[in-house]
């Protein structure tokens, strides 16, 4: 029988990825999709360093999920969350335009906050 325990954390495994793709994503592809980007952060430095802090931060959440390093996933998660739902409106506002990759930061991040939770709930019961 399949415990619960491993499928919450394979599912908050997979959210990092995810986090991890959106941050490669920016870096590789976010300047075609978005080409004010760069200026609107006012460097080529600070829009690349957000694409590297992505890349990081889904590669620390993978590694505080699968429990390799002691990391804060809820709270980074959380941090996370706020990140991309701060970007969605600031996106639609200014631009009028849609930023799935914000988005799907949200729910990415959502993922891995409340599977890692539950994960880790069933840890200490068992």
């Amino acid at each position: 029988m399949l415990d619960t325990r491993d499928v919450h954390r394979a599912l908050a495994a997979s959210g990092a990825v995810l986090v991890t793709f959106i941050g490669l994503a920016h870096e590789f592809v976010g300047a075609s999709l978005f080409p004010t980007g760069p200026a609107m952060f006012g460097s080529p430095i600070l829009w690349h360093g957000l694409g590297v802090a992505g890349v990081a931060t889904g590669l620390l959440l993978l590694a505080g999920t699968l429990q390799v390093i002691a990391v804060p996933v809820g709270p980074l998660s959380v941090l996370l969350g706020v990140i991309g739902a701060v970007l969605t409106v600031v996106t639609a506002a200014v631009l009028g335009q849609f930023h799935f990759f914000a988005v799907s930061l949200i729910l990415s991040a959502a993922l891995v906050g409340i599977c890692h939770r539950r994960a880790q709930a069933r840890e200490t019961s068992a």
